[in-house]
């Protein structure tokens, strides 16, 4: 039935691989998911005969509504493991920013900023709608090489250059510090399956 609502369907889940990548967890709210279920493209007149569907299937999983955009599209095969691994990061706006600073800083000012000090490979920002008491403001997926698990160096895109590194992780998190929350960030990295890509 969902597959008939949707063009993209991907599964998200927490596996041995996706473990090795396990140093860059980081829990502001629990519990931190160990399975997603992504549609993409919902249409507005979809949008009410998905959300019963997940209700009715899975009750006690939380719907998070984003409005999209794909960066940087990562490489997917359908029905086969995409390589490496997705980061999931939720995070809350700091408070005093407007909508459209807080937009600013992150969908424009930041974007580069990830994509230079990172080795990402893809990378999708969505603003959550429809939120709750507890749902996040943002929400990244980005996708990374399977040595990034394992690398400081390979992550922030420096391998033995230890300079570099140091000087992309200062980037890094000077540029999240405009816009994220302090100690709002949820992080979890996940091995992600396409079951379906239909053009």
């Amino acid at each position: 039935m969902l597959h008939e609502l949707t063009s993209e369907l991907r599964v998200l889940v927490v596996d041995t691989e996706s473990q090795q990548a396990s140093r860059w967890t980081q829990c502001h709210r629990e519990p931190l998911p160990q399975a997603c279920l992504c549609l993409d493209d919902i249409t507005l007149d979809n949008k009410a005969r998905v959300s019963q569907i997940m209700a009715e299937r899975w009750p006690d999983a939380q719907q998070l509504w984003c409005e999209t955009t794909c960066v940087l599209r990562p490489k997917r095969r359908p029905n086969q493991r995409t390589v490496g691994t997705v980061q999931i990061c939720t995070f809350e706006r700091q408070a005093e920013l407007t909508e459209a600073e807080f937009q600013q800083r992150w969908l424009i000012d930041h974007t580069p900023v990830a994509l230079t000090t990172q080795s990402t490979q893809g990378y999708l920002q969505s603003l959550v709608k429809d939120r709750s008491a507890v749902s996040p403001d943002g929400l990244v997926e980005e996708y990374f090489p399977a040595e990034a698990a394992r690398s400081l160096g390979a992550f922030f895109n420096a391998s033995n250059d230890p300079i570099l590194l140091q000087n992309n992780i200062s980037r890094m998190m000077t540029s999240c510090d405009r816009f994220i929350e302090s100690g709002s960030i949820n992080v979890i990295h996940m091995s992600e399956y396409p079951i379906l890509l239909r053009s």
